[in-house]
């Protein structure tokens, strides 16, 4: 059953091979735009981790030198 698909026979109904294949292409273009927006996620988390990681440092260099 690929993609939901059942009992395929593209051979000899035009319209359902069409539909499969735009299915299959609103697929693919799914998962491209997932896979750059967990990226952009991960990217955003680490830049956080970085300005959280800064200024805790800030912070205890300032106690420290107190």
């Amino acid at each position: 059953a690929a993609l939901g698909f059942k009992d395929l026979d593209l051979k000899h109904n035009e319209d359902f091979l069409k539909d499969y294949v735009f299915y299959l292409q609103s697929s693919i273009k799914d998962l491209r735009t997932c896979f750059s927006d967990l990226i952009i996620r991960i990217e955003n988390k680490i830049i956080e981790f970085q300005k959280m990681t800064t200024g805790f440092i800030s912070k205890l260099d300032n106690n420290l030198s107190s």
